[in-house]
């Protein structure tokens, strides 16, 4: 039975991102598609998710959303490195780019500045999302959720209404990937 629109789009969505992610996975060069060197996801997270954000919120309120602004119970820590280094040690400990994400903002007004994802398979049923956020002087703030995994067209429903969604999850397994050492003094 269909509820909504968004319960045949979601899937299909999540399906042609899965196409996408597993080909750019079998390109020898997959890190210059999915690493620290393909900035072009955020660049075009940054300009098209705000645009698709306010087109779906006035033809769908209260659903739909492409944009929203992050809890900062979210936050892992501080890492003293900038982005661009902080996304080389996701990268080196297994993360990979994750263009089907919401974009964040942070409720200072920070907008995120890469989303990354750890998962066991493309098809795994939960996947760790981790999001950075500049926080000046050359220093990265990470945030992080445990939630469905938005590749899998199985549980694209449950990634979009946010079930499952646990915060301190996700921060425990950034820790848990990412060398105690990286992070700075609070």
């Amino acid at each position: 039975m269909i509820d909504t629109p968004i319960s045949v789009v979601a899937p299909l969505v999540a399906t042609a991102a899965l196409l996408g992610v597993a080909w750019a996975l079998r390109q020898p060069r997959s890190g210059r598609l999915l690493g620290p060197a393909a900035d072009f996801w955020e660049y075009g997270r940054r300009l098209l998710l705000p645009l698709l954000d306010r087109l779906l919120r006035r033809h769908a309120p209260g659903q739909h959303y492409a944009a929203y602004q992050l809890s900062l119970d979210e936050v892992v820590g501080t890492i003293d490195a900038t982005p661009e280094a902080v996304e080389q040690l996701l990268w080196e400990s297994g993360a990979k780019r994750m263009p089907l994400a919401a974009l964040k903002t942070l409720p200072d007004g920070r907008v995120e500045r890469g989303s990354w994802a750890y998962r066991d398979s493309l098809l795994a049923s939960k996947q760790i999302h981790v999001m950075l956020f500049s926080a000046g002087e050359g220093r990265t703030l990470v945030a992080a959720h445990e939630e469905a995994n938005a590749l899998n067209p199985a549980v694209a429903m449950d990634h979009y209404r946010g079930r499952g969604y646990d915060v301190p999850a996700g921060e425990r397994a950034v820790r848990e990937r990412l060398d105690e050492g990286v992070w700075a003094e609070e």
